[in-house]
């Protein structure tokens, strides 16, 4: 969140690793911000923004869900400016929708709350009954995927997975106990969940399933250019080194290790794939930028001092990045 001499509690980095947002606002420090968003910001402000998920719809149109201060946050980008659509209620992690005019957007406090904006008009469902007891400090929902708006997935505390059929949410069998923290996949039986502990679960269309990992790191985020080319990232030290893991559609195996703790993926294509995140050296933080050209994975330079939690590729191969204190890092095709 910043950089500089600034010191975080336990509870401030775990929030911040596991991208959630858990009342962080009224939890952070009001230490200085001297990084990229600005000088000497309150982090318990009403303008301090995080931003927490970017994703873009089918018809080209890129949105942030994130917070200001306590509040929820939901931008657009319109021509060059992102403009606000939603503010309000709770702080915001997830974001995922059919089209621009049809999305939904997740988060809350001790529980999670989802919004569903379909043609302006805003609609919610409180699930803090399946995921409100999960956990001592209130359980969360911390994935949010979906193949169609009557056929979203959301997972989270304690391998908790709901399913929305465009009426109501449900419950599903999960066989883990591991906290989820991504989603992602290609159909209905094809689901792919991610979490802490090297957890990888598959979903067939009948039930979800182990797949064996070779890691015990926490595993962030998952994207897949087929259902036989799919990454997912993680951090196997919190906020210094990560792993990379391919799924081949049979088996998970790592293909990249190295420093600087990786909590975001995309891509455009099989051989356009960008993993974010950032490594912390004492007081420091340095953002990093992976990129898979379809051979191998290397560190690209952008010179960034923040944290870098999500990211987006556009066909052309640009991509944006975001992170807490408004974050937000553009990058030209290459």
């Amino acid at each position: 969140m910043s950089a500089g001499a600034v010191h975080y509690s336990d509870l401030v980095l775990t929030a911040y690793r596991r991208l959630l947002v858990v009342a962080v606002a009224a939890q952070i420090s009001a230490a200085g911000c001297d990084t990229i968003g600005g000088q000497g910001c309150d982090p318990c402000g009403d303008n301090f923004v995080v931003n927490a998920h970017i994703w873009g719809s089918p018809d080209g149109e890129l949105f942030i869900a994130g917070y200001r201060g306590q509040n929820g946050l939901v931008r657009r980008l319109e021509t060059g400016n992102w403009v606000t659509l939603y503010q309000g209620g709770y702080p915001l992690a997830n974001i995922w929708g059919q089209s621009s005019q049809d999305f939904f957007v997740s988060g809350g406090f001790n529980g999670t709350t989802v919004q569903r904006c379909l043609g302006g008009e805003w609609q919610a469902w409180d699930l803090g009954e399946s995921f409100r007891e999960s956990e001592p400090n209130g359980g969360q929902g911390r994935a949010l995927w979906g193949v169609a708006s009557d056929d979203v997935f959301l997972a989270g505390s304690l391998g908790i997975i709901l399913h929305f059929d465009g009426t109501s949410w449900q419950p599903m069998s999960s066989p883990t106990q591991a906290r989820l923290t991504a989603l992602w996949g290609t159909a209905h039986d094809n689901v792919l969940a991610v979490g802490e502990q090297g957890t990888v679960l598959r979903y067939d269309g009948t039930a979800w399933s182990i797949l064996p990992t070779p890691t015990q790191a926490n595993l962030r985020a998952v994207w897949g250019s087929s259902p036989d080319n799919v990454f997912i990232v993680g951090e196997v030290m919190s906020e210094v080194s990560h792993v990379i893991l391919r799924f081949d559609g049979t088996s998970v195996t790592t293909v990249h290790e190295g420093e600087t703790a990786l909590l975001g993926i995309h891509g455009a294509s099989a051989d356009r794939v960008y993993a974010v995140g950032a490594k912390r050296t004492g007081d420091s933080i340095s953002a990093g930028v992976f990129r898979f050209d379809g051979t191998s994975w290397s560190e690209q330079s952008i010179g960034v001092h923040e944290f870098l939690w999500d990211v987006w590729v556009n066909p052309d191969g640009s991509y944006t990045a975001v992170g807490p204190d408004d974050t937000i890092f553009q990058q030209p095709a290459q």
